[in-house]
């Protein structure tokens, strides 16, 4: 293909061994080891700043890093190509010499220090359709990484940063909160039990009031990773595990202008048979029931290794003046003393949908039960019920261009009758989300923050404290 048809605006990002971003030092000693299938390169230091790290179980003379990076990268390879995905784009694709000095996939250990632990770096990319070949970098020795081994961190960055090059054979240009959400959600189909998959998860479940492809602003959080268990939800509702092939391939664009990401996948589930409204109510339901809440209702089979969600309020009663934010979900706790609940809201707002679930043997709290009711936002009495701790939970289940601002009461009779307009000073009961509101960088393009940082970097920011 013609450099011609290359995109000026998608920069390409330098390798490690060019200068780029985490480059060599010149006091580098750079050498390479071809991984025996023939399809991936890894290139390291023997000695100098960026040097990998030296255990060498076999006595080959080659450290074990490198040998497991060359090993892990040739067998998610082969294990997303089994599943149905594109492989990475090579360079050659586009005209361009052989940037690594074979046509095999290049990985590059290099020392983050501390900032990272992988990264996909873009090579070069075509307008129409956006697609683009890059090289992958991964941490040369895991120190300080929070990983309790190094071959564990190779077994989560290594099909991560595989995966962002094979997003990028279908469409480079993707929201940060898609992105790097089915990139961990690649992580669960390497290894169904991903510690990492796991972590992350929780990052979402503790921040469920923001719209699900709204990620917070600048670097990505673990929010944006922990969207990845939408896609592993909509695997079991679509009855596909890889059904995120079908809407990768339908963001390819035909034009210069990206597909609208959203709609795109609510037709992707819709060409399923999933609706999106009843689909976010179950995910809402199941997100409940997770962590030491787990064990009663239907959830997901790991469902006590991730989250809590957390409670907006708790108390005998609930009384919150609320923005609720298209596809997202608040959650409240209920002591109810036993009797009638009433549920109350300002202004009936039949676009919102609400559900009871009790803590199963009446305790306080713990697992969940089922939900026993679930409504549309619309003043009524639920019913008797007996004393104990419910939950609670408000969903706004469809993908819409504003919030819904407005107040909504649980309680005794007596208690929500009260439930009226509080003037907060708002100047109306809807509007798009701002920082103020809790969904700071909502913007549905890609964050300037992260996304393509130094030419176009796809990279996994990792804190010790997203570990633990």
């Amino acid at each position: 293909m013609l450099l011609t048809l290359l995109l000026a605006s998608l920069a390409r990002a330098e390798r490690p061994t060019a200068g780029g971003l985490w480059s060599y030092e010149s006091s580098d000693v750079v050498v390479f080891y071809d991984e025996p299938t023939g399809r991936v390169r890894v290139h390291y230091s023997e000695s100098g700043p960026n040097q990998a790290a030296e255990r060498d179980s076999d006595g080959s003379g080659i450290p074990d890093i490198v040998q497991d990076t060359g090993r892990i990268a040739a067998e998610s390879l082969s294990l997303f190509e089994e599943l149905g995905f594109r492989p990475p784009v090579p360079e050659s694709d586009f005209g361009l010499e052989i940037l690594g000095g074979s046509p095999a996939f290049d990985f590059y250990l290099v020392d983050f220090g501390g900032g990272s632990d992988g990264s996909f770096g873009l090579d070069a990319c075509l307008e129409v359709p956006r697609v683009c070949a890059g090289h992958m970098l991964v941490e040369n020795d895991f120190a300080g990484s929070g990983y309790v081994s190094v071959t564990e961190g190779l077994e989560t960055v290594v099909p991560h940063e595989l995966f962002h090059g094979i997003q990028a054979a279908y469409e480079a240009e993707l929201p940060v909160w898609l992105s790097e959400g089915t990139a961990t959600w690649a992580e669960r189909r390497w290894d169904a039990g991903s510690k990492d998959y796991m972590r992350l998860c929780d990052g979402y479940l503790e921040d469920t009031q923001r719209p699900i492809y709204q990620a917070p602003g600048g670097p990505a959080t673990a929010w944006a990773y922990g969207t990845a268990i939408w896609f592993d939800f909509l695997g079991t509702e679509t009855g596909d595990e890889v059904w995120v092939i079908d809407l990768l391939s339908a963001l390819e664009r035909e034009s210069a202008d990206p597909v609208d990401v959203v709609p795109a996948m609510i037709q992707v589930m819709d060409d399923y048979g999933v609706a999106l409204g009843p689909a976010w109510l179950k995910f809402s339901e199941w997100n409940l029931a997770t962590e030491d809440r787990s064990g009663v209702a239907q959830s997901y089979d790991y469902a006590k290794r991730v989250g809590p969600v957390v409670a907006e309020g708790q108390g005998e009663s609930i009384d919150d003046d609320q923005r609720f934010q298209p596809l997202a979900t608040t959650y409240w706790r209920l002591d109810h003393p036993g009797g009638e609940l009433s549920f109350a809201i300002e202004t009936p707002t039949p676009e919102l949908a609400f559900g009871l679930h009790p803590v199963d043997g009446g305790l306080d709290d713990g697992p969940v039960q089922d939900a026993v009711l679930s409504w549309r936002g619309e003043t009524q009495s639920l019913g008797d019920f007996p004393a104990g701790g419910y939950w609670v939970w408000g969903a706004y289940d469809a993908y819409a261009d504003a919030s819904i601002k407005v107040r909504v009461c649980v309680g005794a009779p007596e208690v929500v009758a009260g439930c009226e307009a509080v003037d907060t000073g708002d100047t109306g009961d809807t509007g798009t989300p701002t920082d103020s509101e809790g969904c700071g960088g909502c913007g549905g393009g890609v964050p300037s923050g992260l996304a393509w940082i130094g030419g176009l970097l796809l990279w996994r920011r990792r804190q010790n404290s997203d570990h633990f």
